[in-house]
């Protein structure tokens, strides 16, 4: 929730007293429902989606708010096998889904950090001497570098954008 108290319109473009919530999932009547219960008296709810909502004596409230902007993220993991342990028969499908749950388990506004990826594959996958992720944001320009998110955008990850590469 971003909000602006002040009499103009602030950096992020919202409207002067007003809030600006970014809701992820729901559906608009449940969203509506907990806008309009814990809503401001005098503040206006500002948003590219609307939804309507009637109060107790039967007028009608738009209420807007926002879905955050998915970001697509590209994974390649790179792993290196250590010759005292076994490498599973399935452990390429391992890494991919294990980077697929770490990836969807990150919320609203949360940075993609490659190397906090890499203590859950270990975790998963037994066999590697050593593991390199990298992400990018188009599956070419390849980077360790952590990726900012922004407080209304959200890190999308798919199967189809995880590349495993082994020996």
């Amino acid at each position: 929730v971003m909000e602006n108290p002040g009499d103009a319109v602030d950096a992020l473009g919202l409207p002067p007293h007003s809030m600006e919530c970014v809701v992820q999932g729901g559906d608009a009547a449940d969203i509506g429902a907990v806008l309009w219960e814990r809503k401001p008296g005098g503040i206006e709810l500002h948003g590219d989606e609307s939804v309507t909502v009637e109060d107790s004596q039967g007028y009608d409230h738009a209420l807007g708010y926002s879905r955050p902007s998915d970001i697509e993220q590209y994974v390649r993991v790179t792993y290196a096998l250590h010759d005292e342990e076994d490498f599973p028969a399935n452990g390429e499908d391992t890494l991919a889904a294990t980077v697929l749950s770490t990836g969807n388990a990150l919320g609203l506004g949360q940075d993609v950090m490659p190397d906090r990826f890499i203590g859950p594959l270990f975790d998963a996958v037994a066999g590697m001497e050593s593991v390199l992720v990298e992400i990018s944001d188009d599956g070419i320009g390849w980077t360790t570098t952590p990726k900012a998110i922004e407080f209304n955008e959200v890190a999308a990850f798919d199967s189809a954008r995880i590349t495993i590469v082994g020996p």
